[in-house]
């Protein structure tokens, strides 16, 4: 994937970006059934690439060789769309986070585009069935007006505030966990975050010892002691190695990789065990759901997705927007998720999947 950092001498974007994206956007396993016949669902062939672009984005040629890279081969369809949200997440996150850490400097950033006219597997936080995609949600968690955020580009965390007040004694935390999810690092500190600022608050040190694929967990607390703010990352000691010295200038404009960051161990993570508990609420037009999910398990429960969907027809129920969603949950964690929907005669079905969820559904 191409980490799109604000760089003074290699051709980075300081400044106003009017119009960038990682590209191909694949939607999640049930828009890709709608758009594609069974018999061509697996491997992935020309009725795929109908439903790219013309030209250079006709095909998931680069954004495969990432995934498969990155995250290893996958069986079948199934395990290639979940890999796919985690990618586009990945992708889209540090996009945005990358100027926001430059704020000042980098002026903005807008996402080529927001949605899709039509099915497709490009430019598109959710797509033409209002499905939204793992893109969706990070482009969310990034701009959050008072955020906590990773830097890929210096390994550091930064806290931007977009509020015209500055906020006093807030509080972070920060976590990195190995892959069987004990804990090397544990740091606490207070900082004041300044009106309309970015600021770096921490280096991340060098880890030594630690799993090949790692996690980062970041918590930003008010000065009352309340969580106002979380972001999780999953990284590699092995880091991206982007090849600047090519003399090929590819269109589109991008920067090839040499090598691609390991996160293969993420697919030998234990089950984790989560409790569900939700409180419906009802009126004519709409259903309100708050959420709470509960990590009873050992081990990190990673990339979560939350899905309302019509238990006749068992389609998600769209458009609903998650206040969050994709989320990942530390041994012990407990967090409530709220969205609202239309009203529907039949009874919602509440579901949840994940990447190692021992119990996958409700």
């Amino acid at each position: 994937p191409i980490y799109w950092y604000t760089d003074k001498t290699l051709g980075g974007a300081y400044g106003f970006n009017t119009e960038t994206s990682p590209g191909a956007v694949v939607p999640p396993l049930e828009s890709i059934k709608k758009m594609i016949p069974e018999e061509h669902l697996w491997p992935i062939d020309e009725f795929w690439e109908f439903h790219c672009g013309l030209n250079e984005f006709s095909t998931l040629d680069r954004y495969r060789r990432a995934l498969n890279r990155r995250y290893g081969e996958q069986a079948g369809v199934e395990e290639f769309a979940l890999k796919a949200q985690v990618l586009n997440y990945e992708l889209m996150r540090p996009m945005f986070e990358a100027f926001r850490a430059n704020k000042g400097a980098a002026t903005g950033i807008i996402q080529w585009m927001l949605n899709a006219a039509w099915p497709k597997m490009y430019w598109q936080l959710y797509d033409k069935f209002l499905m939204p995609t793992g893109a969706f949600y990070a482009a969310r968690k990034a701009c959050e007006p008072l955020h906590l955020l990773y830097s890929y580009g210096d390994r550091c965390i930064y806290i931007v505030n977009d509020y015209l007040k500055s906020f006093r004694n807030l509080k972070a935390t920060i976590r990195v966990m190995d892959i069987n999810s004990a804990q090397v690092l544990n740091r606490s500190f207070a900082f004041d975050a300044e009106p309309e600022s970015s600021a770096k608050v921490f280096e991340l040190p060098e880890l030594k010892k630690i799993s090949t694929t790692y996690f980062l967990d970041i918590r930003l607390n008010d000065d009352k002691g309340i969580e106002i703010g979380n972001n999780f990352y999953w990284l590699s000691t092995r880091p991206d190695v982007p090849d600047y010295d090519t003399k090929v200038k590819p269109w589109p404009y991008y920067t090839p990789s040499k090598e691609f960051a390991d996160l293969t161990a993420l697919n030998s993570l234990p089950f984790s065990k989560i409790n569900l508990n939700y409180h419906a609420e009802s009126t004519n037009q709409q259903k309100k759901i708050a959420v709470t999910l509960n990590n009873i398990g050992k081990t990190i429960a990673f990339f979560i997705e939350l899905k309302i969907s019509d238990k006749k027809t068992g389609e998600t129920i769209l458009p609903v927007f998650w206040e969050d969603n994709y989320v990942s949950l530390l041994p012990g964690e407990t967090r409530t998720i709220e969205t609202a929907f239309p009203a529907i005669k039949d009874q919602a079905v509440l579901t949840i999947n994940g990447w190692n969820l021992e119990n996958s559904f409700l």
